[in-house]
């Protein structure tokens, strides 16, 4: 960490305190077996921090990004069941997410000043596992030579299909990318060809250390055809975990600028009198300065990435987000 901040910064070893959210979906009030698919054009379903996005078409009665479904049928095949996860419910609840769409347009977004991923649940839907486990009229029998029309289609029957989740910052550009197996047919031993039928745990904490402001999705799969992909581009999700810092707070009537910004090897404060606290993406103090109308900091000796420059006094506080 740094040691020789000009202005006899002491270096602490405090941390600021995360509070953790979990989205279980349980907080819209659903009949039993049903869905909530966005009809009344609300444009989606917020739940504490995360935003989840919908795009009801009221002329076709057709969506696509999020819905909210407590659906148990896990047996029923065919796009009329498109609301059920195939685990029959959610993870160790009754309500869960369904996401559609056949244009990556849905997407996940999180209140300023962002969170950090933990991690969250996902499984198949009844629709997506059923047919690619038997087969449709669009859709291959994952591990078949043969698409859905019964000519050859060059796989040999090493069908998969994945989604990409896309992490994003608050200037809209991708931090990373990672990919998830909903069902994967590419082993050498055919045993351990599987489709997904259970909430299996997706470690979002790997894509990034860094607050995220917004998560995409998109598909890939084996069995493609003229219009795209065959297989129906589904996943039910649960149990969204992240933490998210209740002191990262910007009070915009606080008169404090911070320049340059990105910084390279100093950071400049201008303003009135107060605390300065700069901190990591972890939320751990890296080190504290009284400040008084103009301080500049020593920055050369911190690695590149995000960083919190947090300001205070007996008026309020201001944060503003800094970035090498």
């Amino acid at each position: 960490m740094k040691k020789n901040l000009i202005y006899s910064i002491t270096i602490l070893c405090a941390s600021i305190s995360f509070a953790q959210d979990t989205t279980t979906f349980e907080s819209i009030n659903l009949s039993p077996e049903s869905y909530n698919n966005g009809s009344s054009g609300a444009g989606g379903f917020s739940f504490g921090n995360a935003n989840f996005s919908n795009d009801y078409n009221a002329s076709w009665g057709s969506w696509s990004g999020f819905s909210i479904s407590n659906s148990t049928d896990n047996t029923t095949p065919g796009y009329l069941n498109d609301f059920s996860a195939i685990t029959g419910g959610g993870h160790n609840s009754a309500t869960y997410g369904v996401y559609y769409s056949y244009d990556n347009s849905g997407e996940i977004t999180f209140d300023a000043p962002g969170v950090l991923l933990e991690s969250m649940r996902i499984t198949n839907t009844t629709f997506a596992a059923l047919s690619m486990q038997n087969g449709d009229f669009i859709g291959k029998q994952f591990g078949s030579v043969t698409n859905a029309a019964g000519e050859i289609d060059g796989t040999n029957g090493e069908d998969f299909l994945k989604i990409w989740i896309y992490a994003y910052d608050n200037f809209n550009q991708l931090i990373d990318s990672m990919d998830f197996y909903l069902a994967d047919y590419r082993f050498n031993d055919s045993t351990l060809d599987y489709i997904l039928n259970d909430w299996t745990k997706v470690e979002l904490s790997q894509l990034t250390d860094q607050p995220v402001f917004k998560l995409t999705f998109s598909f890939e799969s084996s069995d493609m055809g003229e219009w795209g992909i065959n297989t129906p581009t589904y996943f039910a999700m649960d149990n969204l975990i992240y933490q998210k810092n209740a002191a990262l707070v910007e009070n915009e009537l606080v008169n404090i600028t911070v320049f340059p910004n990105p910084i390279t090897d100093f950071v400049c404060i201008q303003g009135e009198a107060g605390q300065i606290s700069l901190f990591d993406v972890h939320g751990t103090k890296i080190a504290t300065h009284k400040h008084s109308n103009f301080s500049k900091i020593d920055t050369s000796n911190l690695p590149a990435g995000i960083y919190f420059l947090e300001w205070r006094n007996e008026n309020g506080k201001l944060l503003k987000k800094i970035i090498k």
